[in-house]
């Protein structure tokens, strides 16, 4: 049976829902085409489809969800007691093949949590992980984790470098992507217990792994794939969106304080749009879970009408990759070399909240 829905889209997550996500369902389907399965209250979405002239758009559908995860709520005990919340509700759409991916921009710990409880892990990974296609002087890098496991092991980091490492073969197309270990320093006797014991996993297993990368290497688009762990790549991924606001609010204020900078700004616009363009996170859209057998995508609680418009594309998109296969192809051939029976050096797992 073919899937009903391209995208389930999980309307009652964020902070602006769900005017921003019924918005932005309307806008993917009237404008790319989309078919999507609206989640959640219907007495709401359908006042809101009503206030958009959108209640009878062929292509999306209101399915009703009695019950919502807050953002402040603890992730998985929320998801556990509310098996009627719209996170649960669109995870079992995606399960049952009635939609072939699925979009939140809400709790990105229950995102995960329901995507583990409704969809499930594929054979092998211990901890899905947050991903995101980060902007570099080159091509974009996907780099991970961003949020989804605060205190990953040694043997779950080295798996989420097989994890970007297919990602960015499959996705984004690189033939032997180049995968690195976020440290401190890039000598060997650099990092923490955890990044040293990574890097011993890492360096036995048959990816191109470079070892260790500074801060300042994950720019430069000389590598592919930059792990750690949640902590340390969600702090990362909020500078970067700080820097890139400060950064245009800057140019913005100096260009208008001065009528020459507003003739440089008039001779050198098209090469400003194009860095404006390179390091739009909007564009972006969401943040693929990667791990769980079927495509989940989580978007940033904040995030806009047209942030999430990509955020559905890029799930639609997600769905026709055969990144699970490929995932699963590199997670067995690992295991059978025995590199996920490392000792544990005393990090516990957990997982956070990437908001």
């Amino acid at each position: 049976m073919s899937p009903t829905h391209d995208v389930a889209f999980d309307a009652m997550g964020g902070d602006f829902a769900p005017d921003r996500p019924v918005e932005a369902a309307v806008q993917a389907v009237r404008n790319h085409g989309l078919r999507i399965a609206l989640v959640g209250q219907a007495s709401l979405l359908e006042a809101k489809l009503d206030a958009l002239g959108a209640r009878d758009l062929l292509g999306l559908v209101i399915v009703p969800a009695e019950d919502a995860v807050g953002m402040d709520e603890k992730p998985s005990l929320a998801v556990r007691r509310k098996p009627k919340a719209s996170l649960n509700v669109a995870a079992r759409l995606v399960e049952s093949g009635e939609a072939r991916a699925m979009v939140s921009a809400g709790n990105s710990g229950a995102a995960m949590a329901a995507g583990l409880f409704n969809i499930g892990r594929i054979a092998g990974v211990q901890r899905p992980a947050l991903a995101a296609s980060w902007p570099t002087l080159g091509a974009p890098m996907v780099f991970l984790d961003l949020g989804a496991n605060i205190d990953p092991t040694p043997v779950q980091l080295a798996q989420f470098a097989l994890l970007g490492e297919a990602y960015a073969r499959v996705v984004l197309g690189r033939q032997r992507p180049r995968v690195a270990l976020l440290a401190n320093g890039s000598e060997g006797g650099k990092g923490s217990d955890l990044t040293r014991a990574t890097h011993e996993i890492l360096s036995k297993s048959e990816i191109d792994f470079a070892g260790y990368c500074e801060g300042r290497d994950i720019w430069k688009g000389e590598l592919d794939v930059v792990v750690t762990d949640g902590f340390t790549g969600n702090v990362l991924l909020k500078t970067l969106e700080g820097f890139v606001e400060a950064i245009t609010l800057s140019l913005r204020s100096e260009i208008a304080a001065s009528g020459p900078a507003k003739l440089g700004a008039l001779l050198m616009r098209t090469a400003l749009l194009a860095v404006k363009k390179k390091l739009d996170y909007e564009r972006v859209g969401a943040a693929p879970l990667l791990g769980l057998e079927k495509p989940v995508l989580v978007a940033h609680g904040g995030a806009s009408v047209n942030a999430l418009v990509h955020a559905l594309l890029a799930a639609r998109d997600r769905a026709d990759q055969a990144l699970e296969a490929a995932t699963l192809a590199s997670i067995e051939r690992h295991a059978e070399l025995g590199l996920f029976s490392a000792p544990n050096p005393g990090v516990a797992p957990a997982s956070g909240d990437a908001r």
